[in-house]
């Protein structure tokens, strides 16, 4: 009896230092459904993304963490990205450890803002083409909800913007090096990110917004001190609209709220 137990139980496990075998997870590995739920986009486009990204047949050597396909690490990353899963969370849909998911997304993240970032800061003369059919998009919806006829020569508002604030937890507040009695950071370093209206620290965005759901522009992070006004100045954002539209017979403009 102890012989057939020792032999089923290690027929399917045999321990080593390495750990299991890593599975590697590709687009055809989800499912439709899985992957509009995952990734929030369907898995037609998944590939056409991939490329975009110029990740296809694309390996990362990711010091100890190992060798990963540009494949696996775009979708772990946007799984990450469309969920509120923490990586100790995904670990075992990815079978591999929570250390080399963060590993993996750390460099996606940095591979992507180094080599696109300029499609969201300074992008709007490949948007402004657009700016009709998505003017007359918005006045449809208008019209049809509050039940006005605006005519489409009257209509020129081809997006939205607004400010967005990611919330933190008392930056700088820990001891500012190891040890007993360890000197904590300076205060002012909290006080720089805390707003008193909302009684909390944070870092604050300015972005455009379009109809298509796509960001057309995005400036910041500013201290969460400043107020929406302060990042729509520093943006330049009517400037940069106009230049795009530069010599157009109509012209548009986004719409922000009352502060701005």
């Amino acid at each position: 009896i102890l012989c057939l137990m020792y032999v089923s139980k290690t027929s399917f496990w045999v321990a080593t230092e390495k750990g299991p075998p890593r599975v590697r997870r590709t687009i055809e590995s989800f499912s439709v459904s899985e992957c509009w739920r995952r990734f929030r986009f369907r898995k037609r486009d998944l590939p056409r993304l991939l490329r975009c990204l110029q990740l296809e047949n694309f390996n990362v050597t990711l010091g100890k963490a190992g060798v990963f396909t540009g494949e696996e690490i775009m979708l772990y990353s946007l799984n990450r990205l469309a969920s509120l899963c923490t990586h100790a969370d995904l670990q075992s849909d990815y079978n591999m450890d929570g250390s080399n998911l963060s590993a993996m997304f750390s460099w996606f993240i940095d591979y992507v803002y180094t080599n696109f970032h300029h499609l969201l800061t300074d992008n709007l003369a490949y948007w402004a083409p657009h700016f009709p059919h998505f003017a007359e998009c918005i006045r449809i919806k208008f019209n049809q909800r509050t039940g006005l006829n605006i005519p489409a020569n009257l209509y020129k508002i081809f997006g939205f913007h607004d400010d967005t604030v990611i919330g933190c937890c008392r930056p700088g507040g820990g001891p500012s090096s190891r040890g007993v009695n360890a000197p904590r950071y300076n205060n002012f370093i909290q006080m720089a990110f805390y707003n008193g209206w909302k009684h909390s620290h944070g870092t604050k965005w300015q972005t455009l917004e379009l109809p298509n759901g796509l960001c057309a522009d995005m400036h910041g992070p500013f201290s969460f001190r400043h107020n929406d006004l302060e990042l729509f100045e520093d943006s330049r954002l009517n400037e940069r609209i106009a230049v795009a539209q530069q010599g157009n017979i109509n012209q548009y403009c986004s719409y922000g709220d009352s502060i701005f």
